[in-house]
């Protein structure tokens, strides 16, 4: 076996190992899910999982990592600064929505669940939050470029940063409230919000 093919291996590996545990947060909450549950859902045996990860805590911050990057693909994918700004709004939310609804478990995870995770876990969680807010600011700092008529006044890091977790909120609340079906209903609250804080009052 070649080092490319052996290094290929392992990467699929790693990635039954991650998609074990997004099967098995299906069935049970974080604090719950046993490496027997993620091993299970792999196909595959502790020694092997040891191989890649350190622990539980470090595989969910690979997964947890692997679905904001989804997140973030799929924002770049759908928006275009140059839309008008009430459409760059809706549409932001409800790719946001649609994502998280797709992926309900994760996305409760995602949201919930890694507050009790270890350090690693909360310095992921910073980071991603870090990383929406500055791609948030820096949508729409790029839309005000391109449409200087159109009311958009500059973000601070920190008013991006409690929207983001204020949405963030609003979709956990969701899932309490009675799960994913919920989402779409957020998407007048969420744009209401975007528009309070991005648009200049007139």
């Amino acid at each position: 076996m070649t080092t490319t093919s052996a290094a290929t291996d392992g990467l699929a590996v790693r990635d039954r190992l991650i998609g074990g545990l997004a099967h098995a947060l299906e069935e049970r909450r974080l604090v719950d899910v046993t490496m027997n549950d993620i091993v299970r859902h792999a196909r595959t045996s502790k020694r092997t999982f040891y191989e890649h990860f350190a622990d539980k805590e470090a595989c969910f911050v690979a997964l947890y990592t692997q679905a904001c990057d989804g997140l973030a693909a799929a924002q770049e994918q759908a928006l275009d600064p140059a839309m008008p700004v009430d459409e760059l709004i809706t549409t932001l939310s409800r790719v946001y929505l649609a994502y998280m609804a797709a992926g309900p478990a994760i996305a409760r995870a995602a949201l919930s669940d890694i507050v009790a995770g270890g350090d690693a876990c909360l310095a992921a969680r910073r980071q991603q939050h870090e990383r929406s807010a500055r791609d948030m600011r820096g949508l729409f700092a790029r839309a005000a470029e391109l449409q200087p008529g159109a009311a958009i006044q500059p973000l601070t890091m920190e008013s991006a940063a409690a929207v983001v977790g204020g949405i963030n909120e609003l979709v956990l609340r969701a899932f309490d409230l009675g799960g994913a079906e919920r989402l779409p209903a957020l998407e007048p609250t969420i744009t209401h919000l975007l528009r309070s804080v991005v648009l200049t009052p007139r």
